[in-house]
């Protein structure tokens, strides 16, 4: 808890910045239901997110790999667990420039700067996610 505390901490300049258009987690959850999201990282495609009514996905990384998971809304941020790892990740969502979605973890990247994974919401799309391994066909 006391290094969630910390993390949160050390994100609130980069928040602060964006905190006017921040996306309200219950409101990105709802428009997600039934859409598929593609996310990137600096151009570079990350993964994609599958969302259901019941406040579940399915995650499939870059690898093409498929992990079930739930999401919540704890303040503003939008929290997920994952059947591999049940340790939430924790994210919130803003308008950037453009009308680009940008979507933060709250989780620092392990590294030299400390800072955290931002990604960008590139794609939105009604059809499923073509899984390869456990969830082969969702």
């Amino acid at each position: 808890m006391i290094r969630v505390l910390a993390v949160l901490l050390a994100l609130l300049p980069a928040l602060a910045a964006a905190q006017d258009d921040l996306i309200d987690p219950d409101v990105f959850g709802a428009e997600a239901i039934g859409k598929t999201y593609w996310f990137s990282e600096q151009g570079n495609h990350y993964g994609a997110e599958q969302y259901f009514p019941d406040q579940t996905t399915i995650w499939q990384g870059r690898n093409g790999e498929c992990k079930k998971g739930r999401w919540w809304s704890e303040g503003d941020a939008m929290c997920f667990a994952y059947e591999d790892d049940p340790t939430p990740d924790c994210w919130v969502m803003w308008e950037g420039d453009g009308g680009r979605i940008m979507i933060e973890s709250l989780r620092p990247l392990e590294g030299p700067e400390d800072s955290a994974l931002v990604l960008e919401l590139i794609r939105r799309t009604p059809l499923p996610i073509s899984c390869t391994g456990p969830l082969l066909g969702v």
